[in-house]
């Protein structure tokens, strides 16, 4: 190469020769995993300025003696940058060495780490982050989309949590051709789920003489037969599941024979879509990294809203629920028709991921029991992040909205 004579063109055409890097994951999964990325706690960098040196040696190795055959000024320069690169991988290392050393340090290990990270990284950890909605509003499902939600039992069948994506309209696909094409892209078990219990599993249709009811064929040895909990799963299942819809009745079969054996519940020929269930949303984190979701009481159902708000300021242990509401101040809760009116005094709503949920698993809740708007009166605040307060706002259209695996017309 060093009596090769390089010039701009056949360094262009080298370029040209290396591989193409591709990236296939849809813009929402990317701006999802950066989202998620910025929220850990403690990151180590020290590996991408590691590989950024190494290919500036390596690409000086090959290229000096071709491109600056004699150029002594150039040779000065290009020592230098190699030198600079060399000298801030060392900065990096000292950082990665700094933090290692205090690892023992006990509660002065946190502050130190905190502190590397900022002087390696300036800009990202000074970022305060605005919490995220997690549900699903009016205004995002435009008339091109359809919602569709999944209510899915937890492992141990405690608990149901909708789960919701967004799906582009077909003129050829119903909702439940949307349901069954869309199920295969969430990762049900990943997030805690089980799977294996979707609540419309079988033979599937479409029934009624105005397309207001599914029927359900299920196999001989369906799962909904053994105990009450996946028979008691199965019924609240089909409630989130069909709450957005226009169905209003589920008729079951058994193998083409009507009626299907629920176990303690006996032998069920039909079930009525109850889509005000009157029950209050707590908060399930599931083991592992992933997020927390809002998630219906069903063991719980109450008479008045108010009721439900209040239970809301306790964890439920035997579920595995945390109360929302538990650090989250309510001076007052009244009705004014379709609206529930939320009166929050004059303390200051500090703009957190608890505060979020806090103010979602009211809406959630207050959908639950009819409402259609809540209004969030505060004599001091404008708002909380987009929650505009002393006005009303829609109820939301479902819970814990995956944007990350809804599809769109691009």
């Amino acid at each position: 190469m060093s009596n090769s004579s390089w010039d701009d063109k056949k360094i262009e055409n080298l370029l040209k020769q290396m591989p193409k890097v591709e990236d296939s994951r849809s813009p929402n999964e990317i701006y999802y995993n950066v989202q998620k990325q910025l929220k850990k706690d403690k990151r180590k960098y020290w590996y991408i300025p590691t590989a950024a040196v190494a290919a500036v040696i390596l690409l000086s190795f090959i290229l000096y003696p071709s491109i600056f055959p004699s150029n002594h000024a150039s040779e000065s320069k290009l020592f230098m940058a190699t030198k600079d690169a060399a000298d801030q991988e060392n900065s990096y290392e000292n950082t990665e060495s700094f933090e290692a050393q205090a690892e023992d340090s006990g509660e002065q290990t946190e502050v130190i780490e905190e502190a590397a990270e900022d002087k390696a990284n300036p800009g990202i950890s000074s970022i305060q982050a605005i919490p995220d909605q997690s549900a699903l509003y009016p205004e995002q499902v435009t008339d091109n989309m359809t919602a569709i939600t999944y209510a899915v039992p937890d492992m141990l069948g405690q608990n149901v949590i909708p789960v919701t994506i967004t799906v582009p309209n077909k003129a050829n696909e119903t909702w439940l051709d949307q349901y069954q094409n869309n199920k295969d892209h969430i990762p049900f078990e990943e997030m805690g789920l089980n799977s294996k219990l979707l609540p419309l599993a079988g033979d599937i249709t479409i029934t009624g003489s105005d397309n207001s009811a599914i029927e359900i064929d299920f196999p001989k040895d369906h799962p909904y037969a053994v105990g009450s909990t996946n028979s008691r799963s199965l019924e609240n299942s089909l409630n989130y599941t069909l709450s957005n819809t226009t169905f209003n009745k589920v008729l079951f079969y058994t193998n083409g024979t009507p009626g299907v054996n629920l176990g303690n519940m006996g032998e069920q020929k039909e079930q009525l879509v109850n889509k005000q269930t009157k029950q209050p949303y707590f908060i399930l984190q599931t083991e592992g990294e992933s997020d927390a979701l809002l998630t219906p009481y069903l063991d719980g159902s109450y008479a008045t809203v108010q009721e439900a708000l209040e239970a809301m300021k306790a964890d439920i242990d035997t579920h595995s629920l945390k109360g929302p509401l538990k650090n989250f101040a309510i001076v007052s809760v009244t009705e004014n028709g379709k609206e529930l009116v939320i009166d929050l005094g004059n303390t200051k709503v500090e703009e957190t991921d608890e505060n979020m949920l806090a103010f979602e698993s009211i809406m959630l809740t207050a959908k639950n029991f009819g409402f259609e708007t809540v209004n969030f009166r505060h004599s001091s605040q404008q708002n909380f992040v987009s929650f505009q307060f002393n006005t009303s706002i829609q109820v939301p259209v479902a819970p814990n909205y995956l944007e990350q695996y809804s599809i769109f017309e691009r």
